[in-house]
Formats: structure tokens, C-alpha cells, sequence
């Protein structure tokens, strides 16, 4: 599925997890005789018993569908942040062990370092852009620079990005993975109810 039909994708899923906990936490019901108008033609319900289980089969095909394409085969925001968390250092962390996503350090510096100045500086930008600003509290990602020799004795300049990641912008990325997974758990969440009404 292109990425394009990702927030289609995600735009039914809501819907019918809506629906489908709407339906089950108001307890509707259907009248046996209940009609309804279609393009000027009356149509009957016969069984509508049989509409909820349709709804809630639409549920649990739709979060289905959204966390294999959005989740399993795109690139969800969380995903971005953590490749980009696990290439990072941290100060005063043990050298390769995981950095939390939501709490933790702050201070991270990139790794290796490199001759090119613009490469650093593409690389600054992307941490700039991988957390959400809130509260007043945005990444901040500098080149930084260190001075070596070559074998000739000539003197070099290596650059990497020293970086700072506030734990309020990584909180604010966990309210935005909980928005994005909404069409995953709130299906979940309208199934779980219906199945619990079906079975007390």
C-alpha cells in the first residue's frame, strides 16, 4: 500500500473502533421491525442481531490492516525516533547500552565523526525535527568539532553533533505514538467491550 493511503487507512480504522465502543458502551439495540430509507426504497432488517458482529468484525479487520501497512511496513514515529535514539550516544551511559525512548539522559553527542561539515550539519537538522517542541522545550543539536593528526602530520578537523533532548519533548513523542496507534487500541478497546457484553 503507498503511504499516501496510510491516513485513509487510519481515518477508517478510528471510525469503525469508534463505532464499534460507541455501540457497545450506549448499549444500542436494533428494533426486529426497524426500517430504513436507501435512495427512496425502504429496506427491512431481519436480523439485525447480526449487525453488530459485522461492525465488530470490520474493527478487528481494520486494525489489522493499519498495523501491518503503518506499523509493520512504514515507518511509524516511533520507529523513526528509536533508529535515530540507537545510533546516538549518551553521557555518562555505558557504551551500547539501549537509551530509554521517553526518560533518561538527555545529553547525546553522534557518532562517528566525520570530515564533512555539511553531512554533521544534515544530521543536526534531522534530530532538530525528531521530537516534538512542547512547554518550551526543543532539541538542540550543534556541530562540535575535534582537532587530529593524519599519519603525514597534517592537522584535521572531525565533526560530529552534540545534542540535547529534553524529557518534556520526549514525553510530548509519546503522546504522538499514542495518537498514532488510536486506530490499533481503540479498536481493541471497542472489541474488548463488545466481546464482554456478548459473553456476561
Amino acid at each position: 500500500m503507498p503511504s499516501k493511503d496510510v491516513p485513509r487507512l487510519r481515518r477508517f480504522s478510528v471510525t469503525t473502533g469508534l463505532g464499534l465502543l460507541t455501540y457497545a458502551a450506549a448499549g444500542v439495540s436494533i428494533d426486529p421491525q426497524a426500517q430504513i430509507s436507501t435512495w427512496g426504497i425502504q429496506v427491512q432488517i431481519q436480523r439485525p442481531e447480526l449487525l453488530p458482529i459485522g461492525l465488530a468484525l470490520a474493527a478487528a479487520y481494520a486494525a489489522l490492516r493499519f498495523y501491518y501497512y503503518a506499523i509493520m511496513l512504514g515507518t511509524s514515529p516511533y520507529r523513526a525516533r528509536r533508529d535515530i535514539l540507537d545510533k546516538l550516544y549518551a553521557d555518562g551511559a555505558p557504551p551500547g547500552s539501549r537509551i530509554p525512548m521517553y526518560f533518561g539522559p538527555s545529553k547525546f553527542t553522534t557518532s562517528p565523526w566525520y570530515q564533512d561539515h555539511g553531512r554533521v550539519e544534515e544530521q543536526a537538522e534531522v534530530l532538530r525535527g525528531a521530537f516534538p517542541k512542547f512547554a518550551g522545550g526543543r532539541v538542540i543539536a550543534e556541530p562540535t568539532s575535534n582537532e587530529g593528526t593524519d599519519e603525514q602530520g597534517e592537522t584535521y578537523l572531525s565533526w560530529a553533533v552534540d545534542c540535547r533532548i529534553p524529557v518534556r519533548c520526549r514525553i510530548a513523542g509519546l503522546i504522538e505514538d499514542l495518537d498514532y496507534t488510536i486506530p490499533i487500541w481503540l479498536n481493541l478497546a471497542g472489541l474488548t467491550w463488545f466481546a464482554w457484553q456478548v459473553l456476561r
